[in-house]
């Protein structure tokens, strides 16, 4: 199966102002900047470094994982942020999907949570500071989550419960009602399905990173228009 079945939505955040939108590579879900992320260098060409500054993108079904298969993959690099740190979340005041860093005392490192309304799944155990990390979340029939670190599957839950949608934009870097969360991030894409561990290695591609159109021509687009980038 193709990397591009099932896709979504894909942001590469290669532009490189830090006040322009970053447009989504295969859908039409712009994510919207506010108060400027920075530009940096990042796993594949540039990214973005945010809080204060942040990024969201409207409410749409695209975006919802509901009670069906769904995947959120994207890159991040820890700055050492403090406990409960929330990468991305859709949702406003209550969500339906959640990555977020919680903090252990004991080794003073941060690892990453996947929670969708209401179960979690731990991933990314530890997470290092200023190294780059790729995450996925994934969920198969609405009831089991998985979550990804570098490729690998680390654990896995059952949910109970429909999953909620429509509850507001999808954020990144952003916690609704607090404001900027921090962290560097890269190639953040969603599909609706549940990608393979097969697949999210594609992506990892040994830590280079493996973009869209990931090799390929998606079927909207002509070689003429992939030619110039569009």
């Amino acid at each position: 199966m193709s990397l591009l079945d099932g896709l979504m939505a894909y942001w590469k955040l290669d532009e490189s102002s830090r006040y322009a939108d970053r447009a989504d590579s295969h859908g039409g879900h712009t994510l919207w900047q506010e108060y400027g992320p920075y530009v940096i260098n990042a796993v594949v060409n540039n990214g973005v470094s945010l809080g204060p500054g942040y990024l969201y993108a409207d409410d749409h079904p695209d975006l919802q994982p509901l009670s069906s298969d769904f995947t959120l993959a994207f890159w991040f690099q820890d700055s050492g942020y403090s406990d409960g740190q929330v990468l991305i979340q859709k949702g406003d005041s209550t969500y339906e999907y959640r990555i977020e860093l919680e903090y252990d005392s004991l080794s003073g490192r941060h690892y990453v949570w996947g929670k969708v309304s209401g179960a979690s799944a731990r991933g990314g155990y530890f997470i290092s500071y200023n190294v780059w990390a790729h995450i996925a979340l994934v969920i198969k029939n609405g009831v089991e989550i998985t979550m990804y670190h570098n490729g690998s599957p680390e654990q896995t839950v059952t949910h109970t419960g429909p999953i909620a949608g429509g509850l507001g934009k999808l954020w990144v870097g952003y916690l609704y009602g607090q404001g900027g969360q921090g962290g560097n991030f890269d190639e953040i894409g969603i599909w609706k399905r549940a990608l393979s561990t097969a697949e999210i290695q594609q992506l990892v591609s040994n830590g280079n990173g493996l973009s869209y159109p990931f090799g390929e021509v998606p079927a909207k687009a002509s070689p003429f228009l992939m030619f110039l980038g569009i």
